[in-house]
């Protein structure tokens, strides 16, 4: 009986790791295939300089979380956001100047001016605001600002596309 069984599983066992072997070699190439071309979602990562953050700036979005909750996207909510500065335009330049351009819609007041900016680490003063930079790409500066009251913590995440 044994050597019925034998002669019998045999085949199919070594066919099973044969075909297994192949579906095993077909699927660790298209894994090498595909993650070898997949881009670095950090490659075009900037370090946090004054030369790279000299650019300009116009709000993307403002997010706020609050301790024990989940994200909220607050850029069109006018409590939080002006919707007359979304199109503003925020240029640092790289001698440690701004100048904030009141674009497209007119606030009134106007919200353009100017003044200056400084770095320090990752932290960023523009005119008396100071803010943490949490990234800087070819593309978005994300600053974040974190302050707690009551023993809750409130944080905005502000994403700014830059061009």
């Amino acid at each position: 009986m044994q050597g019925y069984l034998h002669a019998l599983l045999l085949p199919k066992t070594q066919y099973m790791i044969r075909s297994f072997t192949k579906v095993l070699s077909l699927v660790l190439l298209a894994t090498a295939t595909f993650s070898a071309c997949k881009k670095d979602k950090n490659d075009d990562g900037l370090a946090v300089t004054k030369e790279n953050l000299a650019a300009t700036y116009t709000l993307a979005s403002v997010k706020y979380k609050v301790t024990g909750s989940s994200e909220k996207d607050v850029t069109s909510d006018p409590n939080y956001v002006e919707q007359c500065t979304k199109d503003d335009q925020m240029i640092l330049k790289s001698d440690l100047t701004y100048e904030v351009k009141d674009a497209g819609t007119q606030c009134s007041p106007s919200s353009a001016e100017t003044g200056t900016w400084t770095l320090t680490g990752s932290k960023i003063a523009i005119g008396s605001d100071e803010t943490t930079i949490k990234s800087l790409t070819k593309s978005t500066l994300v600053t974040e600002d974190s302050y707690t009251q009551s023993g809750i913590t409130f944080t905005f995440t502000t994403t700014f596309s830059r061009k």
